[in-house]
């Protein structure tokens, strides 16, 4: 039977310290871990803004979509013109993939939301991956700009006025 022994030794002394220091540090660990994944983020989001402010072809074919000027029909298959809108995509492609895998919350991409938003509420834009949708359907298992398409109706009703 166990029985209650109300001394403390110096073995009892030392090995709680331990135990102590040990809880310390497994939280500043944490804390360190979360301040980098932080930073991460933050590095993450500085390097895709400066990228698109950077790239002309970007920023020119947001503005044409942006006040509708971009049309698509067959025509700019192959194209400088199709170049830039994958090259846009992509881009938003990226932000909404990390997003998927829960490593920007909502208030990391608020910061792209708007121009994210324009983009995917686009018609032209979504007649473009309806004809991406309709042309690799049947070939692949996967769609060409699977999040963007996923995360696009999220922010639309996260960002969206009630």
């Amino acid at each position: 039977m166990l029985e209650w022994n109300p001394e403390v030794s110096m073995g009892n002394v030392i090995l709680g310290s331990l135990l102590l220091l040990t809880f310390v540090g497994l939280i500043f660990n944490y804390v360190q871990m979360r301040k980098s994944w932080r930073q991460k983020r933050a590095e993450f989001l500085i390097t895709l803004a400066r990228e698109y402010v950077l790239d002309r072809d970007l920023a020119e074919l947001y503005y044409q979509i942006d006040y509708e000027k971009f049309q698509f029909d067959e025509s700019i298959l192959d194209s400088d013109q199709e170049r830039k809108l994958d090259k846009l995509l992509y881009m938003y492609e990226n932000i909404a993939r990390v997003y998927v895998m829960d490593n920007l919350n909502k208030a990391d991409i608020k910061y792209f939301a708007f121009r994210f938003i324009r983009v995917y509420q686009s018609a032209e834009v979504k007649k473009y991956l309806a004809f991406l949708n309709s042309a690799y359907g049947e070939k692949l298992t996967v769609k060409p700009f699977e999040a963007f398409q996923k995360v696009g109706p999220i922010l639309e009703k996260e960002f969206s006025r009630r």
